[in-house]
């Protein structure tokens, strides 16, 4: 296992199972072993709303970010919200990042912001990999 796997800001336990691990803000589009990872500033569980915030930081960056996971419907929603714009060089790099452990999700359905998509076999889309030193 990974080190980022254990910090995260969200894991997602069906009946006793972790589904998914990450859930927090990370620097690359497709975050590699030793990068960044934000450390977790402060856990909140509000049992009245059933919504949990995780705030993370990068502090080498002077960078915050915010995770809410909130029930809705038969699921629940989760939102990113930054402390502050995100750095410019930050920009086009910096993104939300959530990891499906289980084979069985390969090839289904999702839902993220009123857009359909499949879970991939394997990763596809506009992806690049960038010299070291751009990182």
């Amino acid at each position: 296992m990974f080190f980022d796997e254990k910090t995260a800001g969200i894991e997602i336990i069906h009946h006793g199972v972790r589904t998914s691990t990450g859930g927090a803000v990370r620097l690359q589009n497709t975050p590699e072993q030793w990068d960044l990872v934000p450390a977790v500033v402060e856990r909140k569980v509000d049992k009245t709303t059933q919504t949990i915030s995780v705030e993370m930081t990068y502090k080498e960056l002077g960078f915050n970010s915010r995770v809410t996971v909130t029930p809705k419907e038969k699921g629940v929603e989760i939102s990113v919200y930054l402390d502050k714009p995100l750095p410019k060089a930050l920009e086009g790099n910096a993104g939300f990042n959530i990891e499906f452990l289980p084979t069985a999700y390969f090839e289904k359905t999702y839902l993220m912001d009123g857009n359909p998509g499949i879970f991939p076999r394997y990763p596809a889309g506009n992806t690049r990999i960038e010299p070291a030193g751009k990182r």
